[in-house]
């Protein structure tokens, strides 16, 4: 099972704030889990997003 972790743990390896990520999640953007009024998210899976938004610059 993978650990979940709070959006201020991914902000901290990614170039972006924790703010951004509750706002992605609210407007569901990311995939997140919402457990007891908390945002969590599974780091493979933000993974796995990312990797789907992967802009490859034209040659």
């Amino acid at each position: 099972m993978t650990k979940l972790i709070s959006a201020e743990k991914l902000a901290e390896n990614l170039p972006i704030s924790p703010k951004t990520l509750y706002n992605w999640a609210k407007l569901r953007e990311i995939p997140h889990y919402r457990l007891g009024g908390r945002v969590l998210f599974d780091p493979e899976e933000v993974e796995t997003w990312l990797q789907s938004h992967k802009v490859i610059p034209a040659a």
